[in-house]
């Protein structure tokens, strides 16, 4: 390898140090300020050449200085300079050669040419350096140093030089600036990294690290920085090519000595150190398209702590820049993701100050992988995320969180159920303005009642309760829970809200003491009854208040006050269609559809049936169509119970009251009466016979007389007896209604009736009277079989000669035919005369 180097002799030009003379033009300019000797140089130094070298106008220079003993003035110096392009310096391996030409050049005099070095590279892999080298590279590499490092005492400082210069990184060889100094404070010092200081000077360097040629601190130096190795030195330097960083400075050596360590050993590190490596390879190697390897495998490792970690891990990211890691930010981003998401579900409280700082810092990649994971565990309904949001509820007044809650929440539609669910207290706990607006433009029916009712009077809830576009049962429902039912109610019914009136119907079906606050005016109320009717639930018996309202209503229906069709058509449903007692009952009906009317009517009339023992409803004159239902045959047996003995009084009060009640209808309940009383009193039998013998109902008594007959009634006799006028005077006696012998004309006009029916043509019939011992010239010829009889037994009452055939002898016959034998063994037993029976030929005298 061979470098050009210019030279530049310094030294006594006249009065003053100066440049003498330059192989080149172009000197690096300030340069003769630095080829001085060292203030405060102790007199018995500055024999020896005293080397330095620093950068200066785009120059690398280095410098050897002597006392110039031969100078006209004392404390003057001679300094050679040797300065090429500062980048050429990367190239010289050994400094060695640039020591011997300085060397050379103090001792030529006269002007020289340019020169050219070439350095031979030594086989590193062997060459490990001297301990005081070793010491000094270890102190410049270490961390925190206070530079300069302090060599003490100008011996052996040329040795060390060229030691340590081939330690040096190539590219921080042309950073790397040392000198001769004598003091801390000289202002020449300032910005070196090494410094070699007379012994007599050593003391002023106590604030900082110095280096002996020998000392038991050089022993420690080399056994702590690993950089002293050789074979450590260029590993770490070949890591350091990879990244892509350029060790232009001794400064980076010890970051990137920890960088190195932490990545050869990196499945073994903390969380935190592989989180600090990150960091570290990030602030090294800032450019994405260098180091990719390094830095894919600490992404990736740093990614997989994040994912399995615990959940401390996350907050070492929280400062994390990732712009120097191609796909960092992805990576890291879902890492955070996926572990704050699992967090989400397992946590038992929210970690909602860390939320907080991701949100304030939403554009790091760790802070987008939780507020992504936070939204996706919303839009889930995972608990914790229901927890986690109802606490940031709190910090709402804050632009950032409000913003973020409103974004993360829109798309989860079912999280109102989830924070109802398992945050419910504390979203209430943090009820506030801004929460309030977020209900509404979710459209969180249930949550605005809950938030609403600490802000908001119950109207004002109701009314921005009716403006969302929800399901407005559910904030019905709600607003009942929160509110109370009896006062939700109260509200409900000032309200033109239907939802709202459903909801108290629903209410009332579980506390039927609600219906107290019927008010049959309001709409609500009124919705309620319908749907207590509609839906066929029972409605409650026992609320005066609503009793009350109820009578109102029909009274407000009667007067043409109240034409709400549905609840009219409701109350004709009900147990409440009863409109007996109501003032105006005439007027109702002319107000009901022909479907309600009938309803109506038939609850009308069955509470007037149910009326029975209250005289004065019964006395009540029924308008023309109420007493037409209650005369209808559907109800006869209500209004002719027939079950009690004691029913017959009531029946005949009823027909009393009822003209259009007649036989017939009497007669079907004589039936029920008669069967369900098998038995009746002397007193009810004669009240039975009576009123028919009253109501002059002659086929009545004949059923009365043939139940006695064939029925064996005996225990209706005293009916027989109280409507016997309703019999013929036969009947009569023959059943023993009357006692005693029967009157003749009676008997004789019964006579003519029992032969008329068995012998219809008359005497002649079937030759009875001949057979009876009668002559036929004496039949009539001319009427009515009857006729015939009554003439023929008209003469046989007149009397007639013993001789011939007389009533006796007739009957006797007819007895003999079996015609009639009831009634002709009737006639015989009651006949008021003696009678001859006997068959005997007519007397002949």
């Amino acid at each position: 390898m061979r470098i050009s180097f210019d030279v530049a002799i310094f030294g006594e030009k006249g009065t003053e140090h100066g440049m003498l003379w330059s192989t080149s033009e172009s000197v690096p300019k300030g340069l003769v300020v630095h080829t001085d000797l060292p203030i405060d140089l102790p007199e018995s130094e500055g024999f020896e050449p005293m080397l330095a070298g620093f950068a200066l106008d785009g120059n690398y220079v280095f410098l050897s200085t002597i006392r110039d003993t031969t100078a006209k003035r004392a404390g003057m110096a001679r300094t050679v300079a040797l300065f090429a392009p500062a980048e050429s310096v990367t190239q010289l391996d050994d400094l060695g050669v640039v020591v011997s030409e300085l060397g050379r050049l103090q001792v030529t005099s006269g002007k020289v040419s340019p020169v050219t070095l070439s350095t031979e590279v030594v086989d590193q892999e062997t060459a490990e350096p001297d301990k005081p080298v070793a010491a000094i590279f270890g102190a410049l590499a270490a961390e925190d140093v206070k530079l300069p490092v302090v060599w003490e005492g100008l011996l052996g400082f040329s040795s060390v030089l060229i030691g340590l210069w081939k330690m040096l990184p190539e590219v921080a060889r042309p950073d790397f600036q040392f000198r001769i100094a004598c003091r801390p404070s000289d202002g020449a010092s300032q910005g070196y990294d090494l410094v070699c200081s007379p012994t007599e000077r050593i003391a002023r360097w106590n604030a900082h690290q110095i280096v002996r040629l020998s000392s038991e601190n050089n022993e420690t130096s080399v056994a702590v920085n690993p950089l002293v190795s050789h074979a450590t030195r260029q590993q770490v330097y070949s890591f350091a090519k990879e990244l892509g960083l350029n060790l232009g400075s001794l400064r980076s050596l010890p970051a990137l000595m920890r960088c190195y360590l932490k990545y050869t050993d990196l499945p073994d590190k903390t969380d935190l150190q592989v989180t600090t490596l990150f960091r570290t390879v990030g602030r090294l190697s800032p450019k994405p398209t260098e180091g990719l390897a390094i830095k894919k495998k600490v992404c990736e490792e740093l990614a997989s702590r994040v994912k399995g970690g615990p959940a401390e891990t996350l907050m070492f990211l929280r400062n994390l820049t990732v712009d120097a890691y191609p796909n960092g930010r992805k990576r890291i981003s879902q890492a955070c993701d996926a572990r704050f998401y699992d967090l989400l579900v397992d946590a038992d409280e929210a970690p909602t100050l860390f939320v907080q700082e991701a949100i304030s810092a939403s554009s790091l990649p760790w802070s987008q992988g939780v507020l992504r994971a936070t939204k996706r565990a919303v839009e889930n309904c995972i608990p914790g995320a229901a927890k986690l949001v109802a606490e940031l509820f709190c910090q709402m007044k804050q632009p950032a969180v409000a913003d973020w809650i409103e974004n993360s929440v829109e798309m989860a539609p079912s999280f109102e159920d989830c924070l109802i669910l398992h945050a419910a207290e504390r979203v209430c706990e943090n009820a506030s303005t801004q929460l309030l607006n977020l209900c509404k433009q979710q459209n969180w029916i249930r949550l605005h009642v809950r938030v609403g009712s600490k802000l908001l009077s119950p109207a004002e809830l109701m009314r921005q309760q009716a403006a969302l576009k929800s399901d407005l049962t559910l904030g019905a429902a709600e607003l009942s829970a929160q509110l109370g039912d009896k006062r939700f109610a109260l509200e409900a019914s000032k309200s033109d809200v239907v939802a709202y009136w459903v909801q108290v119907a629903i209410d009332c079906e579980h506390d039927g003491a609600l219906m107290a606050s019927f008010d049959y005016l309001s709409p609500c109320w009124r919705h309620v009854f319908c749907h207590f009717a509609e839906h066929s639930l029972p409605l409650p018996r026992s609320v005066d208040e609503m009793d009350q309202n109820i009578q109102l209503s029909w009274q407000a229906i009667a007067g043409g006050e109240l034409t709400d069709s549905r609840y009219v058509h409701a109350l004709s449903q009900s147990h409440f269609a009863n409109v007996l007692e109501v003032p105006d009952r005439a007027l109702v009906w002319a107000r009901l559809e022909s479907i309600d009317r009938e309803t109506v009517l038939e609850a009308t009339a069955e509470a007037w049936f149910q009326a029975a023992g209250d005289s004065s409803v019964k006395a009540t004159v029924l308008e023309p169509v109420l007493r037409a239902e209650v005369l209808a045959e559907r109800y006869r047996a209500e209004l002719l119970p027939a079950n009690e003995e004691s029913d017959l009084r009531a029946a005949i009060q009823t027909f009393e009251n009822f003209d259009e009640l007649g036989e017939e209808d009497f007669a079907q309940f004589r039936v029920r009466y008669l069967s369900a009383n098998l038995n009746l009193s002397e007193v009810n039998a004669s009240k039975l016979g009576e009123f028919i013998q009253q109501r002059d109902w002659w086929r009545l008594a004949k059923a009365l007389l043939n139940d006695y007959k064939n029925l064996g009634r005996i225990d209706l006799f005293p009916a027989l007896q109280a409507c016997r006028k309703q019999f013929g005077m036969f009947t009569r006696y023959i059943h023993g209604i009357n006692e005693g012998p029967m009157p003749d004309d009676a008997w004789w006009a019964e006579a003519v009736d029992v032969l008329s029916v068995s012998y219809p043509s008359g005497p002649s019939h079937n030759s009875l009277w001949s057979r009876a011992g009668g002559e036929l010239c004496e039949i009539p010829l001319e009427g009515s079989g009857k006729d015939r009889w009554a003439q023929t037994v008209a003469m046989l009452r007149r009397g007639r000669d013993p001789k011939q055939m007389h009533i006796g002898n007739l009957l006797w016959q007819v007895r003999q035919d079996g015609a009639a034998d009831h009634d002709v063994n009737a006639l015989i037993d009651h006949c008021p005369i003696e009678l001859d029976l006997s068959c005997h030929e007519p007397f002949v005298d």
